[in-house]
């Protein structure tokens, strides 16, 4: 399964792989000014888990920006998603989130086993990187997390449900920044 060079501007939602998916690849697409996510990998609008969790994801080179204004999402939901690269992508400008991975709670699955590297995270309304719930495994590595929220806290926020989910050197292998905008 494949979503390749695919641009789309001004949808409800870019990209929502779910219900059941496995070995999904998602590469140079584009998802601009969605109303939702650009980006919504695992469960997505599923009402019910499917019988097996969606899982072995590639996700490299898309771009996506300005999403979840209206619709209040992240740039990228991972929900409930299992094993996958998300690398050299770029979320930029969006208004909440650039990524958040988190799960529905049980009976539904995690979100385990992510590599999350060498991407671009940069002006986005809340967090960079939002980590909650059940999520674990999870790997940062190599990103460019920037400008995101309202002060450098802001740019990898990990809820403590999901703390001993990502690797303890993540403040260390990646470049954080935050620069306070001028006022008007």
């Amino acid at each position: 399964q494949t979503a390749r060079d695919t641009v789309m501007i001004g949808n409800s939602n870019g990209i929502v792989v779910g219900f059941g998916s496995v070995g999904v690849n998602v590469q140079y697409n584009v998802a601009v000014d969605s109303c939702g996510a650009g980006l919504i990998l695992g469960t997505g609008p599923s009402s019910v888990p499917s019988a097996q969790p969606d899982s072995k994801f590639l996700v490299t080179h898309n771009w996506l920006e300005q999403n979840g204004g209206v619709c209040v999402n992240g740039a990228v939901v991972v929900l409930g998603a299992q094993d996958g690269v998300f690398s050299n992508n770029y979320l930029i400008n969006n208004a909440y989130p650039g990524i958040l991975i988190v799960d529905k709670g049980v009976p539904w699955p995690p979100s385990v086993n992510w590599q999350i590297l060498n991407n671009v995270i940069a002006n986005n309304g809340q967090s960079g990187i939002g980590i909650a719930g059940r999520s674990s495994g999870i790997v940062l590595h190599g990103n460019i997390i920037e400008n995101n929220g309202a002060n450098l806290a802001s740019q990898v926020v990990i809820d403590p449900s999901a703390a001993a989910g990502i690797n303890a050197d993540w403040a260390t292998t990646n470049t954080l920044s935050f620069t306070a905008s001028p006022p008007n």
